[in-house]
């Protein structure tokens, strides 16, 4: 896999874990807020729906489909949590 290629998956796999992150903050502190037109019952489900839209993008644009890498998705759920949790994001 390329290196751009590789990147452009992080950051999906980012965008969706601190998306997840966000969710679950909201849920656990009862929060009004919804970032979501669809609720997602768990994570999977989300980064799921997250990896459909995007290869429909890249489709458009004639780009090859991206599939899920679990260790790349631990990895970005955990910095994700922590960005989080430190306030960074």
């Amino acid at each position: 896999m390329s290196c751009q290629i590789r990147r452009l998956l992080l950051v999906l796999v980012l965008i969706i874990a601190l998306n997840a992150a966000v969710l679950q903050t909201n849920v656990a502190t009862k929060s009004k807020l919804n970032y979501f037109a669809t609720p997602f019952t768990n994570l999977a489900n989300l980064r799921n729906a997250e990896l459909v839209k995007h290869n429909e993008l890249r489709q458009r644009h004639g780009s090859p489909a991206l599939i899920l890498d679990d260790a790349l998705n631990t990895a970005a759920q955990a910095y994700a949590e922590q960005l989080l949790a430190s306030g960074d994001f």
